[in-house]
This record gives structure tokens, C-alpha cells and sequence, in this order.
């Protein structure tokens, strides 16, 4: 994705050797603003969907042996929503990183390369700074894939512990000693871990696809 199309960092490391630095484009670096129209341009495509946590409700401690089934599986509902908000806030910070840098990147090479066909100094200080900038760019690039493989892993973790823990709550139908009221907190539970782990497969699989991307 993110590639120089017809000039090799070797290339223009070789042409600038042994040059001092200086600033980027001749004075300080400003941030890049980001839009989806520059994205796009760039061939910079991520996933774009914001993982809200579903709503859970909330549940009373019958006395039944069930109904303390009912309580541990609503508070390990609970920490699998708290989960799932914590992801999605790193991989929306996460991508707006890799946007942002991959743009930089773009913009950085293209201006080296234009500034290479027309033709400069040997040595321009203000080439090796782009240089470097660029390699900066790379080094977040394979950071950012570590991340978001650290953070697949983690996911992956929490969609196997939301299909166990829908599984639990279906056997628990099965448990003698219940009252009604058990089996009515047993199904809004199921229901509720259903939508969980339908949104947790789709967060894996959308940063799943991010990667792929990389």
C-alpha cells in the first residue's frame, strides 16, 4: 500500500551521504489535516465502524442457586462491555495514527520525488530531512501493525470468553431449583450476550481486516 513508485529509499540514501540536517520544508513541521477525501486519494482504506457497548440490565439475587448463576454471569457480562469499550477506543485512536502517518508518508515521498526530477544540490541538507521523516513514518507504520496484533489477540480472547459465557447461561436453563424470575433474568442475559458477541466477532473481523490493510 504504501510504497515509492519510482525512487528506493537505498536510492536516495545513497544520493544524500554524509548530509548534515536541516528543517522540513525549510521551517517547523505542521500536522496533517486529515480528511476522508486525502485518505481515499492516498489509497488509505480502514475499517470505520465505532464498537458501542450494549446496554445491560439490571438483575436481583433471587436466593435461588440460579439465581447467584444469574449474578456471576451479569458481572462477567459486565466486564466483557467494559472490554469491548476499551478496544474500540485504542483501535479508533489506532487508526487515526495510521491515517494520519500514512498520509505524512505520501506527502513526504511525493515531494522527494518531484524535488528529485527536477534535479538538487548533492548533499541538500532539506532532502535528508525528508529522508528521515519518511523512515520515521515507516518505523510508526510497523508499530502500528504491532498494536493492532497485540490488540486482535486481545479481542480474540474476549470473543472466546463471550461464546463461553453464552453457552453458560444456556445450560443454566437446565438447573433444577429455579423460580421464574431465574429464568426471566436467564433470558435477557442470553439475549444480551448474544448482541455481545455478535459485536465482538465484528470487531475482530473488522481489525482483522485493518491488518490485512497494513
Amino acid at each position: 500500500m504504501l510504497k515509492l513508485s519510482k525512487l528506493s529509499f537505498l536510492t536516495i540514501a545513497v544520493l544524500l551521504s554524509g548530509c548534515a540536517n536541516s528543517e522540513l520544508f525549510g521551517g517547523n513541521t505542521r500536522e496533517v489535516a486529515i480528511s476522508e477525501r486525502d485518505a481515499a486519494a492516498a489509497g488509505i482504506v480502514l475499517g470505520a465502524t465505532d464498537f458501542k457497548p450494549v446496554e445491560i440490565s439490571q438483575v436481583s439475587n433471587t436466593g435461588t442457586f440460579v439465581g447467584q448463576k444469574v449474578i456471576t454471569f451479569h458481572n462477567e457480562l459486565r466486564q466483557l462491555q467494559k472490554s469491548i469499550k476499551k478496544n474500540n477506543d485504542q483501535l479508533q485512536k489506532l487508526r487515526k495514527s495510521v491515517v494520519s502517518n500514512a498520509l505524512q508518508y505520501h506527502r513526504t515521498v511525493g515531494i522527494m520525488e518531484a524535488k528529485l526530477q527536477v534535479g538538487t544540490t548533492p548533499g541538500n541538507p532539506r532532502m535528508l530531512e525528508f529522508l528521515n521523516s519518511a523512515q520515521n513514518n515507516i518505523q510508526t507504520m510497523s508499530s502500528n501493525l504491532s498494536s493492532l496484533n497485540q490488540l486482535s489477540a486481545s479481542v480474540s480472547a474476549d470473543v472466546a470468553n463471550t461464546d463461553y459465557l453464552s453457552e453458560a447461561i444456556q445450560s443454566a436453563y437446565s438447573i433444577s431449583g429455579a423460580i421464574d424470575e431465574d429464568h426471566a433474568h436467564l433470558r435477557t442475559l442470553e439475549n444480551e450476550a448474544n448482541q455481545t458477541s455478535v459485536l465482538m466477532h465484528s470487531l475482530e473481523a473488522e481489525i482483522g481486516g485493518d491488518i490485512t490493510r497494513q
